[in-house]
């Protein structure tokens, strides 16, 4: 039997713990059965009950073996909650219930009893997710690096994914930035050369070359 359970059977009906103050687990066994003598405890005290709320309304004429099964069939579907929960849910669906209230009725009410509870719990469940999710966001540009880097993901990566973007694997992306780079060939002749006066002269002839470059003069002008 767990403590919330033992602390009830002075009073059935009272609150069974702070929201505020017990912590997740205590709420969280709270709304169970937790060991077999506790159970046995359930058990019995629904034959009492329920065989009480039997009395409600138009009575049956049961035979004592089917009032038996009928009161079996009760605490199948309720031994699952603990006893406080059982003292107020059956309390609540008496009053509420226009008719003497089943099985299903019953675990209605318990669900209304608990539900504050459930909350509780899922509100701290919650809080924990979001710091857990908080404590993972880098706090430095070198830890996002690092997190970055455990990862596979590095800038020099990057880069390379920007010169090689239809590479199909990392082990491309490695091959393309480990090669040699190969200076351009305007870098390796005279100025005065026949390849650099070509181009210049095919640059002139060019509309789109020379809008461009008299863009560039008059920005340069208007600087």
């Amino acid at each position: 039997m767990n403590d919330l359970s033992k602390a009830m059977q002075s009073s059935e009906k009272s609150q069974p713990v702070s929201l505020t103050v017990a912590s997740s687990t205590t709420l969280t066994t709270s709304l169970c059965v937790t060991d077999d003598a506790e159970q046995s405890d359930v058990d019995g005290y629904l034959v009492k009950r329920i065989n009480r709320v039997l009395k409600i309304g138009f009575q049956q004429d049961w035979t004592a073996e089917e009032r038996a099964d009928v009161v079996n069939e009760y605490r199948r579907a309720l031994r699952h909650h603990p006893k406080w929960v059982l003292a107020q849910a059956i309390d609540l669906a008496v009053r509420s219930s226009q008719n003497r209230p089943t099985p299903g009725n019953i675990n209605a009410a318990a669900y209304s009893v608990t539900k504050s509870i459930h909350d509780e719990i899922r509100r701290r469940q919650s809080n924990t997710d979001r710091q857990r999710d908080a404590s993972r966001i880098p706090t430095s540009k070198d830890e996002a690096s690092a997190i970055m880097a455990a990862s596979g993901f590095t800038p020099k990566q990057f880069d390379a994914v920007k010169k090689r973007p239809l590479a199909g694997s990392m082990a491309q992306l490695d091959d393309y930035d480990s090669a040699p780079t190969e200076a351009h060939w305007t870098t390796r002749v005279a100025d005065d050369s026949q390849q650099m006066i070509a181009l210049r002269k095919a640059r002139s002839e060019n509309k789109m070359m020379r809008a461009s470059i008299e863009h560039a003069k008059r920005i340069g002008g208007a600087a």
